[in-house]
């Protein structure tokens, strides 16, 4: 898996093991669907997810730091927690980059305001979140049909 590192103008490349993951911040897993798959996302219920490239945003502020919690995300089959946990078995992981001290809501707000990517679906990811829509991104290349109704 590729992990870029990223704090403040530096960027280095790292490992899932790397102690420098300790850190606490915000991320971004690119991943990729690649076939159209309804997948039922906890509470969420079901959501049609076309075959393309998204982004899932999400902050790991806790004692594991970042380390702990991409290894998480690398996992298959987690214990179902977050909704990305119940669309990891089908996702293919294209890279991580990891933020230390990063904020996800900023890193959204990033890839929207650049218009490279938009919400997905509402609440996905952000269901403790007053300021987004969602946190999952669909890039502007993904085809969105299904999905049209509830963002």
């Amino acid at each position: 898996m590729h992990i870029l590192l990223i704090n403040g103008n530096q960027k280095k490349d790292v490992e899932i093991c790397d102690d420098a993951l300790k850190s606490r911040g915000a991320y971004i897993v690119f991943f990729s669907m690649k076939e159209n798959k309804n997948i039922a996302v906890g509470k969420l219920g079901d959501i049609f997810f076309e075959a393309g490239n998204y982004l899932y945003m999400g902050s790991a502020y806790g004692k594991g730091g970042l380390k702990s919690r991409l290894k998480r995300h690398c996992q298959i089959n987690a214990i179902k927690h977050w909704h990305f946990d119940y669309i990891r078995p089908f996702a293919t992981l294209d890279k991580i980059e990891a933020y230390i001290n990063g904020n996800e809501c900023e890193l959204v707000d990033k890839y929207i305001r650049n218009d490279k990517a938009q919400s997905y679906y509402k609440g996905l990811g952000s269901s403790d979140c007053t300021k987004c829509k969602s946190h999952l991104l669909s890039l502007k290349s993904a085809i969105r049909k299904k999905n049209d109704l509830k963002r």
